[in-house]
């Protein structure tokens, strides 16, 4: 594989991106938890099990880079960033140059083993929500993404890290982290499964014996009853958490599905 002088592979744009983030000054917001009275206010609100990380690059001859981290559950709104990516025990699934595409890199056994990343992230909000120790907090982020270029170079062509997966799984595991956009369409999984959406479809029925939407509404129905069962939002705003444009229609798949309403399934 060639390499850049950096290490990174010359055709690889996010390891770049990370790269030039790390080459930068940057300063560190995070996001906090909102009220569950104000979620129906926010644009494109949502949460994940695992930590995000979104990057402004610096613009117009500045050099400082902007950075927001989003711890587990924290809802947030859909920010504008140049690029994000989110940290699993075992993947990073970050933004693509495609607007509202996603890339989902798995890790090698190794760099699984080695993935510290969430506990230095965990670390460096600690650090820098006091003022005297802000510095380390800078560093400390610093050290995770540099972290994250490490664990995706150990990974590049490990043999466990082969993708093995069929189509129908890779479109599975899209949808279930990107469920929440409520304008996420047939052809956007498709295109993250390398297929088109005709093909996708037609596969996706023969193996599951459903379609592609009823797989998308099954997904966004477990995570908004497990959502529901934590009694902190209100039935429209676990709609607008898990992706629906309407919380009447929600309500109904909801009924449907479980057999039971959500407001009851919260009792």
């Amino acid at each position: 594989m060639t390499t850049r002088k950096n290490g990174l592979p010359p055709s690889d744009a996010f390891l770049r991106r990370l790269h030039r983030v790390l080459e930068s000054q940057f300063t560190l917001h995070h996001d906090t938890d909102v009220q569950p009275k104000d979620i129906d206010a926010m644009g494109g609100p949502h949460l994940h099990k695992n930590w995000e990380i979104k990057f402004t690059l610096p613009r117009n001859g500045a050099d400082c880079c902007k950075i927001i981290l989003t711890p587990p559950g924290v809802v947030h709104q859909t920010a504008r960033r140049d690029f994000s990516m989110e940290i699993a025990d075992r993947s990073v699934f970050h933004s693509t140059d495609h607007p509202g595409m996603f890339q989902n890199r798995a890790l090698s056994d190794k760099a699984a083993r080695l993935n510290r990343v969430p506990d230095i992230l965990r670390a460096a909000l600690a650090m820098a929500a006091d003022e005297r120790c802000r510095a380390i907090g800078h560093d400390l982020v610093r050290s995770a993404i540099r972290l994250i270029v490490n664990l995706l170079a150990m990974s590049e062509n490990a043999p466990d890290t082969k993708d093995h997966r069929s189509v129908v799984q890779s479109a599975m595991e899209y949808m279930e982290k990107t469920y929440y956009q409520a304008t996420l369409r047939v052809s956007d999984v498709a295109g993250a499964a390398g297929v088109s959406g005709q093909y996708l479809n037609r596969l996706f029925r023969r193996e599951t014996g459903k379609t592609l939407r009823q797989a998308l509404i099954e997904i966004r129905l477990a995570h908004a009853r497990e959502l529901m069962r934590s009694r902190k939002y209100l039935v429209k705003s676990v709609a607008s958490l898990t992706g629906w444009h309407s919380p009447f229609y929600f309500c109904s798949c909801y009924r449907r599905h479980f057999g039971v309403t959500p407001r009851g399934d919260a009792r």
